[in-house]
């Protein structure tokens, strides 16, 4: 059969010819009107970061959610009664300072903004 168009090539052009007019035919007695419009779904989000940065409200809230694979974490301390006694200090003062130093901040990179002066990174390879 292909041997028959590349003998023919006048013919396997008129073919060609004739099929591609078939299609602009058809595409414009399509009934795309009947269709529904189609509109991309929306998501409004408002939060509120007080003292964060533009970019820093937008990396955390604009990061899309991860389903598989998402990391929860969770801390679990243990206190010593006697130590927590000696030291004045109720088990619910150390929870306020666990919660106030628990801070949810975008993840950044070693060595980028803001980092403290004289930090530095230093990478390695090892042998095996």
């Amino acid at each position: 059969m292909v041997n028959f168009f590349i003998t023919r090539p006048i013919f396997a052009s008129v073919v060609a010819l004739v099929m591609v007019l078939a299609g602009i035919v058809g595409y414009e007695l399509l009934p795309v009107a009947q269709f529904p419009e189609i509109a991309p779904p929306q998501v409004v989000v408002t939060t509120s970061y007080a003292g964060a940065s533009a970019q820093t409200v937008a990396d955390t809230v604009t990061t899309p959610p991860t389903i598989f694979g998402e990391k929860r974490y969770a801390m679990r301390v243990w206190l010593n009664p006697d130590r927590l006694a000696a030291l004045g200090v109720t088990a619910a003062q150390v929870q306020a300072a666990i919660t106030e130093q628990n801070q949810q901040v975008a993840g950044g990179k070693l060595g980028e903004a803001p980092s403290p002066p004289g930090q530095r990174v230093i990478t390695g390879h090892c042998r095996r």
